[in-house]
């Protein structure tokens, strides 16, 4: 309180909370950002309301790219099952910590993989598409 306005540790603050949302399940959540100026002292603050939204549950997941026993070893090393809670942090940490030890065991040298996601909003459910 009473530090000089800063934009950019403003937003990163936003981009963290969103974050947070985003890994239990709540893909859509929404900001709502209320500046409050105080004339007599020339001061800002802010009101932050979130709209939480559908909390997203983990559906299908598909691997595309590799062969059906490497794809099937994928398959099995992901964390998530369906019906748990969604994790949007996860595809990226599988990505990068799970997949390029495993692809190096299998003897692949792929230049990158790529993740997916295909909201159901009807039944709150998330399918995830790993590409390779």
């Amino acid at each position: 309180m009473g530090d000089p306005a800063n934009l950019i540790k403003f937003n990163r603050g936003l981009d963290a909370a969103r974050a947070l949302y985003e890994k239990t399940g709540y893909l859509e959540a929404e900001f709502q950002v209320k500046k409050i100026f105080e004339e007599s002292d020339g001061s800002v603050s802010f009101d932050i309301g979130v709209t939480e939204g559908i909390q997203y549950r983990m559906g299908e997941l598909e691997i595309a790219g590799l062969p059906g026993n490497a794809a099937e070893g994928f398959r099995k090393a992901w964390k998530l099952k369906p019906g748990d809670v969604f994790d949007g942090s996860y595809p990226e940490e599988f990505l990068t910590k799970e997949v390029p030890a495993r692809l190096s065991r299998l003897g692949f040298r792929i230049a990158g993989a790529r993740e997916s996601r295909k909201l159901d909003h009807e039944n709150h459910r998330v399918d995830v598409t790993l590409n390779f």
